[in-house]
Protein backbone atom coordinates (compact mmCIF):
# COMPACT_ATOMS: atom_id res chain seq x y z
CA UNK A 1 0.00 0.00 0.00
CA UNK A 2 1.17 3.42 -0.78
CA UNK A 3 1.07 6.44 1.53
CA UNK A 4 -1.62 8.16 -0.50
CA UNK A 5 -3.91 5.17 -0.36
CA UNK A 6 -3.48 4.91 3.44
CA UNK A 7 -4.27 8.63 3.82
CA UNK A 8 -7.35 8.21 1.62
CA UNK A 9 -8.61 5.30 3.75
CA UNK A 10 -7.96 7.17 7.01
CA UNK A 11 -9.84 10.25 5.80
CA UNK A 12 -12.72 8.27 4.35
CA UNK A 13 -13.36 5.44 6.80
CA UNK A 14 -11.95 6.59 10.15
CA UNK A 15 -14.15 9.29 11.68
CA UNK A 16 -12.64 12.50 13.00
CA UNK A 17 -12.33 13.11 16.73
CA UNK A 18 -15.06 15.75 16.58
CA UNK A 19 -18.27 15.60 14.66
CA UNK A 20 -19.42 18.54 12.58
CA UNK A 21 -22.08 19.48 15.17
CA UNK A 22 -19.46 19.59 17.94
CA UNK A 23 -17.24 21.84 15.85
CA UNK A 24 -20.17 24.17 15.11
CA UNK A 25 -21.12 24.28 18.80
CA UNK A 26 -17.56 25.10 19.87
CA UNK A 27 -17.34 27.83 17.24
CA UNK A 28 -20.63 29.34 18.43
CA UNK A 29 -19.49 29.22 22.07
CA UNK A 30 -16.21 30.94 21.20
CA UNK A 31 -18.03 33.68 19.30
CA UNK A 32 -20.63 34.23 22.05
CA UNK A 33 -18.58 34.11 25.23
CA UNK A 34 -20.85 36.57 27.05
CA UNK A 35 -23.84 34.24 26.61
CA UNK A 36 -21.74 31.26 27.68
CA UNK A 37 -20.65 33.05 30.85
CA UNK A 38 -24.24 34.12 31.59
CA UNK A 39 -25.52 30.55 31.16
CA UNK A 40 -22.73 29.24 33.39
CA UNK A 41 -23.56 31.80 36.10
CA UNK A 42 -27.26 30.87 35.94
CA UNK A 43 -26.39 27.21 36.28
CA UNK A 44 -24.17 27.88 39.30
CA UNK A 45 -26.86 30.03 40.93
CA UNK A 46 -29.53 27.37 40.36
CA UNK A 47 -27.21 24.74 41.83
CA UNK A 48 -26.59 26.91 44.89
CA UNK A 49 -30.33 27.38 45.43
CA UNK A 50 -30.96 23.65 45.07
CA UNK A 51 -28.22 22.71 47.52
CA UNK A 52 -29.15 25.28 50.18
CA UNK A 53 -32.94 24.75 50.01
CA UNK A 54 -34.12 23.90 53.54
CA UNK A 55 -37.11 21.92 52.26
CA UNK A 56 -40.79 22.58 52.82
CA UNK A 57 -41.39 24.72 55.86
CA UNK A 58 -44.58 24.25 57.85
CA UNK A 59 -45.46 26.14 60.99
CA UNK A 60 -46.44 24.75 64.35
CA UNK A 61 -47.73 26.42 67.48
CA UNK A 62 -46.05 25.28 70.69
CA UNK A 63 -46.41 26.27 74.33
CA UNK A 64 -43.25 27.72 75.84
CA UNK A 65 -42.22 25.84 78.97
CA UNK A 66 -40.05 26.98 81.86
CA UNK A 67 -36.40 26.84 80.83
CA UNK A 68 -37.06 27.09 77.09
CA UNK A 69 -35.08 29.56 75.01
CA UNK A 70 -34.99 30.23 71.30
CA UNK A 71 -31.59 28.53 71.21
CA UNK A 72 -32.86 25.34 72.89
CA UNK A 73 -35.94 25.30 70.66
CA UNK A 74 -33.71 25.78 67.61
CA UNK A 75 -31.73 22.69 68.62
CA UNK A 76 -34.94 20.71 68.77
CA UNK A 77 -36.85 21.97 65.71
CA UNK A 78 -34.47 23.58 63.20
CA UNK A 79 -33.70 20.50 61.05
CA UNK A 80 -31.09 21.41 58.40
CA UNK A 81 -31.56 25.15 58.89
CA UNK A 82 -28.86 27.05 60.80
CA UNK A 83 -29.73 28.17 64.34
CA UNK A 84 -29.36 31.83 63.44
CA UNK A 85 -31.67 31.57 60.42
CA UNK A 86 -34.23 29.59 62.42
CA UNK A 87 -34.22 32.19 65.22
CA UNK A 88 -34.56 35.07 62.73
CA UNK A 89 -37.55 33.32 61.16
CA UNK A 90 -39.19 32.73 64.56
CA UNK A 91 -38.61 36.35 65.57
CA UNK A 92 -40.18 37.64 62.36
CA UNK A 93 -43.16 35.25 62.50
CA UNK A 94 -43.93 36.15 66.12
CA UNK A 95 -42.95 39.82 65.83
CA UNK A 96 -40.42 39.53 68.65
CA UNK A 97 -38.14 42.50 69.31
CA UNK A 98 -35.45 40.35 70.97
CA UNK A 99 -34.80 36.70 71.80
CA UNK A 100 -36.56 36.72 75.18
CA UNK A 101 -39.58 34.43 75.41
CA UNK A 102 -41.99 33.91 78.32
CA UNK A 103 -43.09 30.53 79.74
CA UNK A 104 -46.79 29.81 79.30
CA UNK A 105 -47.18 31.77 76.07
CA UNK A 106 -47.52 30.17 72.67
CA UNK A 107 -44.98 30.51 69.90
CA UNK A 108 -45.31 29.85 66.17
CA UNK A 109 -42.23 28.03 64.91
CA UNK A 110 -41.09 26.75 61.51
CA UNK A 111 -40.87 22.97 61.24
CA UNK A 112 -39.18 21.36 58.27
CA UNK A 113 -41.06 18.57 56.48
CA UNK A 114 -38.27 16.02 57.02
CA UNK A 115 -38.47 16.49 60.79
CA UNK A 116 -39.22 13.34 62.77
CA UNK A 117 -40.64 15.10 65.85
CA UNK A 118 -44.44 14.69 65.87
CA UNK A 119 -46.10 18.00 66.68
CA UNK A 120 -49.36 19.60 65.63
CA UNK A 121 -48.89 21.49 62.34
CA UNK A 122 -50.99 24.59 61.67
CA UNK A 123 -51.45 26.73 58.61
CA UNK A 124 -50.77 30.44 59.01
CA UNK A 125 -52.26 33.01 56.66
CA UNK A 126 -49.71 35.60 55.61
CA UNK A 127 -50.16 39.03 54.25
CA UNK A 128 -47.36 39.02 51.68
CA UNK A 129 -46.83 42.26 49.86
Amino acid sequence: MTKTFVRFIMRTYIPNKHSRNEVLMMTWLKKNTHITILLGACLLFASYLYITDPGDVNYAEIQIEHGDSLWSLAEQYRGKMSKEDWIKLVKSENELADIKIVAGKSLVIPVLSDQASPIKIIEIARNEQ
